[in-house]
């Protein structure tokens, strides 16, 4: 299949979406962690405990955590990885999707 949406992949879609290579924490969150509050996020930020990593421009409290959107797109693929593998197990699909 010589579909051409098939060639676009998560980093496409978020360097599109975010226009930049790194965007705030804040942001990732409030787009796809909805059931997560940002102090929350932060939290887990401040001791590395998010699926992706996290990082602030500057070595100061007041600095902003980051996610870089490559990692963070690797992230998403993986999660989607799994998803569509543990869908093709219990559907007992062995190719295709």
């Amino acid at each position: 299949m010589n579909n051409p949406m098939m060639q676009i992949n998560s980093f496409h879609v978020l360097m599109i979406r975010y226009s930049s290579p790194v965007v705030p924490l804040e942001t990732i969150v409030n787009d796809y962690f909805t059931h997560m509050k940002i102090e929350e996020a932060n939290r887990r930020a401040n001791k590395m405990n998010l699926p992706f990593p996290v990082f602030k421009s500057e070595d100061t409290k007041k600095a902003k955590w980051m996610v870089n959107i490559v990692q963070f797109a690797s992230y998403l693929d993986r999660q989607s990885e799994l998803a569509n593998q543990d869908f093709k197990r219990l559907c007992g699909i062995s190719s295709g999707i």
